[in-house]
């Protein structure tokens, strides 16, 4: 069978143990599912090495080579509760997936309920220097022009360990108070990424959602696309999962804000 893992980063809010429990619970149901009972001891001492440390909680390792069969992490990350249900690139989709492109627009969403007014969620989500309270990579922004609506731009600032910093200038694309914020970026017409929140009342409250999705124009990561153009979809990959990292803080953060504030 092959040694492949299927992380899901980013486990926030969950308890190592709790982790360790939903890992464990899952070897043990998939084992008796191929009626794997007494194992040779060559095979548990290879089976011991992929077990979990003591005290990770920021991943959850599905080892293929002791789990046969395949397993959405999707669907572990929904089993815990965690927000961002919603991604629209897992470790399932690059399963079935094998050719994704950097020209197909590879897109990624979160989302979170929120009860608190829409108003004050609304305030949040416009105000373009909140996600900065969350974000390892985003820095802060500021306004160019001084009504913000569609066409409006703002400066922003990012860092990153691997690229170093760097400035972007954003277009607002989207502006439909407590509905709908969004911007492209870099150019109005041929954006190198597209961002979004996008606000629904529901029964329970707010549902808030941020998305982004990457293309068409170049960006930073179309450079190492061209050095490893065999690993275009794992650079994907794992770009796309630092978004969803980010802006599953975001979100969090801000509805952490809002139901403070009533």
């Amino acid at each position: 069978m092959l040694d492949e893992v299927a992380s899901v980063a980013e486990l926030r809010d969950g308890p190592a143990a709790e982790v360790v429990s939903v890992r464990k619970v899952l070897i043990a149901e998939k084992l008796d599912a191929v009626g794997v009972g007494h194992e040779p001891p060559s095979r548990r001492r290879a089976r011991s090495r992929h077990r979990v440390p003591s005290g990770v909680n920021n991943i959850l390792s599905i080892n293929r080579a002791i789990m046969p069969g395949r397993i959405s992490a999707i669907l572990v990350r929904q089993s815990l509760g965690l927000v961002g249900k919603r991604a629209r690139f897992s470790v399932a989709d690059r399963r079935k997936r094998r050719e994704l492109k950097y020209g197909d627009g590879p897109s990624t969403e979160v989302d979170v309920l929120i009860d608190a007014p829409i108003e004050r969620v609304w305030q949040l989500v416009s105000d373009i220097n909140v996600p900065a309270r969350y974000s390892t990579e985003f820095l802060g922004a500021e306004w160019l022009d001084d009504v913000p609506c569609v066409g409006a731009r703002f400066r922003g600032r990012n860092h990153h360990s691997a690229l170093g910093e760097w400035e972007t200038t954003s277009f607002v694309n989207r502006y439909d108070p407590l509905r709908a914020f969004g911007w492209v970026v870099t150019d109005s017409e041929n954006p190198s990424s597209s961002w979004w929140f996008e606000l629904e009342q529901e029964p329970e409250g707010v549902r808030l959602r941020q998305g982004t999705r990457m293309g068409p124009a170049p960006s930073g990561l179309t450079i190492a696309i061209t050095a490893m153009p065999d690993k275009e979809e794992r650079i994907i990959a794992r770009r796309l999962a630092e978004y969803e990292i980010n802006m599953r803080a975001t979100v969090g953060g801000i509805k952490q804000l809002a139901e403070a504030q009533q």
